[in-house]
């Protein structure tokens, strides 16, 4: 998502994607070969706007697969780890 530059600086890549708080997205769970898939059982937003890293994976029902990291959304979403992969509708995700 981003690097730190030599003197610490974040440097984000040109083409930086954001989610902006309240928005909505289901978090992710292992499916058939171990693939992640929405689980549209659970429902959950971001807290913050955060930048974010878009996966090139196959969505369903015209959702796309982002990482997102911790602290970013509610607590239903969050993955334990570093980092959630979560699922939102593609029109909420901002280019700068």
């Amino acid at each position: 998502m981003y690097r730190e530059g030599a003197t610490g600086e974040v440097i984000y890549p040109t083409r930086t994607k954001m989610v902006r708080a309240g928005t909505e997205c289901y978090p992710s769970e292992l499916g058939k070969y171990n693939f992640y898939y929405p689980d549209k059982t659970k429902k959950c937003k971001f807290i913050s706007d955060a930048i974010v890293e878009e996966k090139t994976w196959m969505g369903t029902d015209n959702l796309r697969a982002v990482v997102v990291p911790a602290g970013f959304v509610d607590n239903s979403c969050e993955s334990g780890n570093k980092t959630s992969i979560v699922w939102i509708n593609p029109e909420s995700i901002e280019v700068y």
